[in-house]
C-alpha cells in the first residue's frame, strides 16, 4: 500500500487506524456490545496463573568466538589478512564459517573475526590454541566464546 499523492505515509496510516477502528466499533454495535475492551476480556478464557510458560529462545552460541586483536585493514588488504587468519583458525580445528566485519563508516576492519563452528567442543578447543598467539609484533591474538563476551 501507498500513501495517496499530497499525503504522508504517517496520515495515510493514521486515516488507516482511523478507519479500522470505526469498522471495529460498527461491528460491536451490530452485536451489542458497547466497548471493544469489554467484548475482548468477557468469554471463556483461561486465568493467567494456568497459562502455560512460553517457550523460551536460545540466546546462547556454544560454537562461536570472537577472536580480537587482529589489525584493522582497508579493504584492499581484506583477502590478505582474511586468509591469514583463516589458514590458522583452519589449521587443527573443525568445519567453520568466519565473518570479519567492517567498521561501520570506513573501508577498514574492525579488527575482530567471528568464527562458528559446527560444533561447540572445537570453539572451546580453538579458544584454547589460539588465545595468546602472536599474529605479528604488534598483534596478539585473545580469543573468547561468545556465550562468555559479557562476562569478560
Amino acid at each position: 500500500l501507498k500513501p495517496p499523492l499530497g499525503s504522508t505515509e504517517s496520515q495515510f496510516w493514521s486515516a488507516a487506524m482511523r478507519r479500522i477502528q470505526d469498522l471495529a466499533e460498527e461491528q460491536l454495535e451490530d452485536a451489542g456490545e458497547d466497548d471493544l475492551i469489554d467484548f475482548l476480556s468477557e468469554g471463556e478464557g483461561e486465568d493467567f496463573d494456568e497459562l502455560e510458560e512460553p517457550p523460551r529462545m536460545d540466546e546462547s552460541f556454544p560454537g562461536t568466538i570472537l577472536v580480537c586483536g587482529l589489525p584493522k585493514v582497508p579493504q584492499a588488504k581484506f583477502d590478505k589478512l582474511f586468509g591469514v587468519v583463516a589458514r590458522l583458525i583452519d589449521k587443527a580445528h573443525g568445519e567453520n564459517s568466519k565473518h570479519m566485519p567492517m567498521e561501520d563508516g570506513t573501508d577498514t576492519t574492525a579488527g575482530m573475526m567471528i568464527v562458528t563452528y559446527k560444533k561447540p567442543e572445537d570453539a572451546v578447543k580453538a579458544v584454547e590454541t589460539i588465545n595468546g598467539v602472536n599474529l605479528d609484533k604488534s598483534h596478539t591474538l585473545k580469543v573468547h566464546l561468545l556465550d562468555d563476551f559479557d562476562r569478560i
